[in-house]
């Protein structure tokens, strides 16, 4: 029995190197203290399309099986999907074995519990902690029976069958045409069948072919360049749309027709906008970029909330506040109606509504919703982990004028300007994100940041 690196569990999954850093073994391990934990009678167990995915599918199954603890296997599907399926079967507990976005040689373990509110996120602050220290430990005493294996087919179409429930296209919807990149992974597999459904939708597909090698580009739409083929493609072909999934297809990007990136800020504001119009409510967004979406949730009679970054944390904090809606900055998306996870083809429906209400192209719709100029996300390797503190008090001193908030980092706000910075959950990074009123402002004050923050101490 290798001994297992603590490292991989992050702050809200398991991520590691296959198979230096996570194995056939370490599965096993994993799957016998879920089921521990879980205390569950059936685990869901899916899986992405990773070369190592299969056997280290295999694995997670025997160890929760051993466990006396019984499986109910969905096989190949997306992470969005694999929410749908232990809600939509009403199993306690599930795993899937994916590692996102990451590069071919990682793959790793997203952890669920749910309940009749929904999905709840396992992080290391709400057991994934516990899960690490039974695997680490090893110590599994025999069970008095061996579980079995039940395989249930048909979960994506019942996931589509709710998305058009949920958001119905209209019949008579002007023809729309759609490029879409899911980078050969599982986006495909949601995307193919969601348009087959939608015949008003001419789709036209790049890289559909899943494939774990990943021979397109990195399925991770949030680094822009991934993105340049297809945004090249949409204006070739005269598009209306753009859509780019990332690797286990929890994220999701579009791109205007002007084969422009939307910052997913303004997702955020356009949806939670719909949301409003059938229901007021709470809407959540995290506290890198907050003007647009603010605005807009308030001038439609919504409640905003900022949230700290994290899918798991604004998963979890949208259920905790009974909201209706949370965008993330990252293209993370998520609905009460989905049982507060990831939902990205109910996002894309409600793109799709819009565009055919409004009969504008897509960039036109967005641009009253935009209330500031953003910055992206700059990252700062630290040299001294615990040169964080200080740099964040550092900070705090110089704008002590401004509005401070502390739920994750440092965020403090002007009437002008505003910025969030913030340790890396993930990579011994901070990250720097801001927004201004005007282009001039952000680069003003961009520098005068990056000149502290990359300061000695770092």
């Amino acid at each position: 029995m290798q001994p297992i690196n603590p490292f991989i569990f992050k702050a809200y999954d398991v991520r590691g190197v296959y198979p230096s850093e996570l194995d056939e073994d370490m599965a096993y391990r994993v799957g016998q203290a879920l089921a521990r934990f879980s205390g569950a009678k059936e685990v869901l167990v899916g899986r992405d399309m990773r070369i190592s995915s299969p056997s280290l599918n295999q694995s997670l199954i025997k160890g929760i099986n051993d466990a006396g603890v019984d499986v109910v296997d969905v096989g190949l599907v997306s992470t969005p999907t694999f929410y749908f399926a232990v809600r939509h079967l009403g199993i306690k507990a599930g795993i899937q074995v994916s590692a996102s976005h990451n590069p071919k040689e990682y793959n790793g373990f997203k952890v669920v519990l749910c309940d009749e509110k929904g999905i709840i996120k396992v992080g290391l602050e709400s057991g994934l902690d516990q899960i690490r220290d039974l695997a680490i430990a090893g110590d599994f005493a025999p069970a008095q029976g061996i579980g079995s294996v039940r395989e249930v087919a048909g979960i994506q179409e019942a996931e589509i069958d709710e998305v058009m429930r949920l958001a119905p296209l209209p019949e008579d919807m002007p023809r729309i045409k759609v490029v879409a990149d899911p980078a050969n992974a599982m986006g495909a597999q949601f995307l193919e069948s969601y348009f087959a459904r939608v015949p008003q939708v001419a789709l036209s597909r790049m890289n559909f072919e899943l494939d774990g090698n990943f021979p397109a580009h990195e399925p991770n739409p949030l680094i822009f360049e991934t993105l340049d083929t297809l945004r090249e493609r949409v204006v070739e072909e005269g598009a209306h749309l753009g859509v780019a999934p990332d690797g286990d297809g929890d994220r999701i990007f579009f791109i205007d027709e002007r084969g422009e990136i939307v910052p997913a800020s303004l997702t955020t504001a356009l949806v939670a906008r719909e949301v409003l119009r059938e229901k007021k409510g709470k809407i959540l967004y995290d506290v890198r970029y907050a003007w647009s979406a603010r605005r807009v949730i308030e001038d439609a009679g919504g409640t905003p909330m900022m949230s700290k970054v994290g899918h798991a944390f604004i998963s979890n904090a949208l259920r905790e506040a009974g909201g209706l809606f949370a965008g993330e900055s990252s293209g993370h998306y998520f609905f009460r109606e989905s049982g507060f996870a990831e939902a990205p083809l109910l996002v894309l429906a409600h793109v799709l509504r819009v565009m055919t209400r409004e009969k504008k192209p897509l960039s036109q719709i967005l641009a009253p919703l935009a209330h500031s100029v953003e910055s992206g996300e700059i990252n700062f390797k630290l040299a001294n982990r615990g040169a964080v503190q200080e740099i964040l008090a550092s900070l705090e001193a110089r704008f002590r004028d401004g509005e401070v908030t502390k739920i994750d980092g440092l965020t403090i706000e002007f009437p002008d300007w505003r910025f969030s910075l913030r340790a890396s959950n993930t990579e011994p990074l901070l990250r720097l994100n801001l927004e201004a009123k005007t282009g001039g402002i952000l680069e003003e004050k961009r520098a005068e940041l990056m000149d502290i923050i990359s300061a000695p101490q770092v």
